[in-house]
């Protein structure tokens, strides 16, 4: 399984992916910190992943069309380390329903 990160999480969130052996790029490793979310749709569809986004756009789209599967991290402002704490807790769950094929998983 493969994570596009969205550009309002931290870049360094892809390490914590890698860590959990997933493949996970960050919108600005691909040079589109400014692309529309249209652009980081397609690339994500192209590419066969899953969009980890805090941004409700994605997942309202996705609930009206195919498209990627959407990871939408409900948390709110949050320090990198209250975001990864955050990750720990709901990461078993949140893969379980990735991997059943499960459109938007809230996490």
């Amino acid at each position: 399984m493969k994570f596009l990160i969205d550009q309002q999480l931290p870049a360094t969130l892809a390490g914590w992916f890698e860590d959990k052996g997933f493949e996970a790029i960050h919108v600005r490793d691909l040079s589109m910190s400014a692309a529309p979310d249209s652009a980081i749709w397609r690339y994500a569809l192209e590419h066969g992943a899953v969009v980890v986004t805090k941004d409700e756009d994605f997942a309202v789209r996705r609930a009206k069309a195919e498209g990627p599967q959407i990871l939408w991290l409900r948390i709110g402002n949050a320090t990198n380390r209250v975001l990864r704490a955050h990750l720990d807790v709901v990461w078993v769950e949140a893969i379980r329903w990735l991997e059943v094929g499960e459109a938007i998983v809230e996490a």
